[in-house]
């Protein structure tokens, strides 16, 4: 009975745009409160102002290996936020060989350092199988950093140190 339930269940929201568009707004509203309760970039950003913008931020999934995100060279637009899976961390060096830097996992996040300082994008991500991020735009993302901001971007560490010429380890690329 329970079964024939969830079945029912099941076909009913397959076939209702309605319900979908439900099951995925509060699914949305669950993956980014429960993702930006453990992360740095977040801190002192009261949860209300967090579930305030929780329609404009975006949840992506992705089937295959190798889909770029972003591009090295490219502009940033975008903070990621890796919510289930893994993501490929890669530099393009002078001589066009690629370099991987990192595997992001779950908990981890990419596209900050192109929010907060140079604009530009100074590694290529890829998939690096089954994923899901959570995608927040620039805007969105500068407007509650600076109603909140209660200490130095994160990322200041990190292009100074790419600047230099630094060598970034894996434990470097990011803060969780």
């Amino acid at each position: 009975m329970r079964i024939e339930f969830t079945l029912v269940l099941v076909k009913y929201v397959e076939i209702n745009t309605q319900a979908r568009a439900i099951i995925g707004e509060r699914y949305r509203e669950m993956a980014v409160r429960v993702t930006a309760a453990d992360l740095e970039l977040f801190r002192g950003i009261p949860p209300e102002s967090i579930q305030e913008l929780t329609p404009k931020y975006e949840i992506i999934r992705y089937e295959l290996r190798g889909v770029p995100l972003v591009m090295q060279g490219k502009p940033g637009d975008a903070l990621f936020i890796v919510r289930d899976g893994f993501v490929q961390l890669v530099r393009e060096r002078e001589d066009g060989t690629k370099r991987v830097l990192a595997y992001l996992r779950t908990g981890e996040y990419f596209g900050e350092m192109a929010l907060f300082e140079t604009g530009v994008r100074w590694a290529s991500v890829l998939t690096a199988g089954k994923c899901e991020l959570i995608k927040i735009k620039r805007d969105d993302f500068r407007l509650r950093r600076v109603r909140y901001d209660t200490g130095p971007a994160p990322a200041a560490r990190r292009n100074r140190a790419n600047a230099a010429g630094a060598s970034l380890s894996a434990h470097d690329l990011h803060a969780k």
